[in-house]
């Protein structure tokens, strides 16, 4: 009875001793939740008009980001509006036409040129044929505090003016008088509109406010909004730069591209595989020294270097004969052969001819080297040579 009372009251203790730690970690920890910013996603990043492609598309338009030159050269038909970036160089003429009488045919085509030509750099021909020049302005400090400042601008069909954040330092120049919308600026215009047909041609003077950072900020949306309603398709073509070589490359034969990258694989893999017999890699006996003095002499005959190896043998064998026998030193030549053929058996001429004369012929040769060893053993007659 006793035990089962303990065991109770030491529940009851441990419960106390939870709720405690509970009510204690109740009063001074709170849940809140933190928002930790991430940056832009790679396809932002990648993409300046992303946030502009989903905004359309939560209007219910039919809205696609593009990139490559060819969706500008050859727009599609079923294409209403197609907002180019960045125009970049001139098309060429039969490019630049067609793209015409695609927004006469009810396209809208809206444009912004990148950066202003030096002057000795041609412009883009598409807006000089509409006489219309991109001019940049060096930024005073005044104009920087205002950089950001939106320009109000009317727009047909909507009451109140739109306030869009146009680059003061970036202005259009007109030349013609037919223009059909015009959003005027300090100096020139920041948009310039013509009807061409059933459709209409847009040229700004920057499209920055389109972009991912920027158009959530004052009518930014609401233009875009204004400018591809009920007008079909919309095609955001965020860069038309020609596509580089490796990239036509995969686009157009990706299948060749992966054959040939297999097939290397499978040759660098071939590579480390043998073909033919195996070679015997045992070791050779050793060979014979007299054959290799065999070989050895036949190599230098045949370099013609045995004149030189009797010479110095000749020398040799002289020199013996001098250290051995020091009076030969006083001796003259002819003196000196006859004493040392005395003592070897050979004739005086023929020591002349063994000790002193080249010979030519090849049985004279050989006739000298026996000679030198006969020299040479007449120094040792108890047969201890040395050379």
């Amino acid at each position: 009875m006793k035990s089962r009372l303990l065991i109770l009251v030491a529940l009851l203790l441990l419960l106390a001793v939870v709720a405690g730690m509970a009510a204690w970690f109740l009063d001074n920890f709170e849940r809140r939740g933190t928002e930790v910013r991430l940056g832009m996603s790679a396809e932002a990043r990648r993409n300046p008009l992303l946030a502009g492609e989903i905004f359309l598309q939560r209007q219910g338009l039919d809205v696609k980001s593009l990139s490559g030159r060819e969706y500008l050269t050859k727009p599609d038909a079923d294409v209403g509006v197609l907002l180019v970036k960045d125009l970049g160089p001139s098309l060429a003429p039969e490019r630049e036409t067609a793209l015409l009488e695609w927004i006469e045919a009810g396209g809208h085509l809206i444009v912004s040129p990148g950066r202003a030509p030096d002057e000795d750099e041609p412009g883009n021909h598409l807006l000089e044929s509409f006489g219309v020049s991109l001019v940049e302005y060096v930024e005073s400090d005044e104009e920087e505090s205002q950089a950001d400042s939106p320009v109000s601008m009317e727009y047909a069909g909507y009451d109140e003016p739109l306030q869009v954040e146009f680059d003061i330092r970036r202005e259009l120049m007109v030349e013609r008088d037919d223009t059909d919308w015009l959003v005027p600026g300090l100096n020139g215009y920041h948009l310039v509109g013509f009807q061409l047909g059933r459709g209409f041609l847009t040229i700004l003077s920057d499209n920055r406010f389109f972009t991912n950072t920027r158009i959530v900020k004052h009518d930014h949306a609401l233009l875009l909004a204004l400018l591809t309603e009920d007008q079909g398709a919309v095609r955001l073509l965020y860069s038309a730069n020609m596509p580089t070589l490796l990239t036509l490359i995969w686009k157009n034969a990706a299948y060749a591209v992966l054959s040939a990258m297999l097939l290397l694989l499978l040759s660098i893999w071939r590579l480390t595989y043998r073909s033919g017999p195996i070679l015997n890699t045992g070791e050779h006996a050793r060979r014979n020294l007299l054959e290799h003095l065999q070989a050895a002499s036949e190599y230098l005959w045949k370099l013609d270097r045995a004149v030189a190896l009797r010479e110095r043998s000749a020398g040799i064998v002289e020199k013996r004969w001098l250290q051995r026998h020091p009076q030969l030193v006083r001796l003259d030549q002819q003196q000196r052969c006859l004493w040392i053929g005395q003592r070897s058996g050979l004739s005086a001429q023929t020591v002349y001819e063994t000790l002193y004369v080249v010979p030519v012929e090849e049985q004279k040769m050989i006739q000298a080297s026996a000679n030198l060893q006969k020299l040479l053993a007449a120094l040792h007659p108890d047969g201890r040579k040395q050379m």
